[in-house]
């Protein structure tokens, strides 16, 4: 998939507005690394980094996750901040099912 396919995605299925700046970030900070195309060296995201982008944009856009804790959570496997994670996100939930 292309870029332009990826920001489409993002906001159909997730409803939230990306720009390509956000995912070269992303990339450049190593959080969703991209494997470029050697022939023509554009990115070529696979579903796996669309299902890993998806996660990085809803934890940080939605539930202002620092990429810090994201990569974390991506890369080195903190079972301490993804039980805090986990039992912040089960909060928004309560909350959210209270309030309709």
């Amino acid at each position: 998939m292309w870029t332009k396919d990826i920001l489409f995605r993002l906001k159909k299925e997730l409803g939230i507005e990306v720009n390509d700046d956000t995912l070269f970030f992303y990339d450049r900070i190593n959080l969703v690394p991209i494997k470029r195309n050697p022939d023509n060296n554009y990115r070529e995201y696979t579903e796996k980094d669309y299902i890993k982008l998806s996660k990085a944009v809803i934890l940080s856009k939605t539930f202002a996750v620092s990429l810090e804790d994201i990569d974390r959570i991506f890369n080195k496997d903190d079972k301490g901040l993804k039980e805090r994670l986990y039992k912040l996100l089960t909060k928004h939930l309560r909350i959210l099912k209270e309030t309709t």
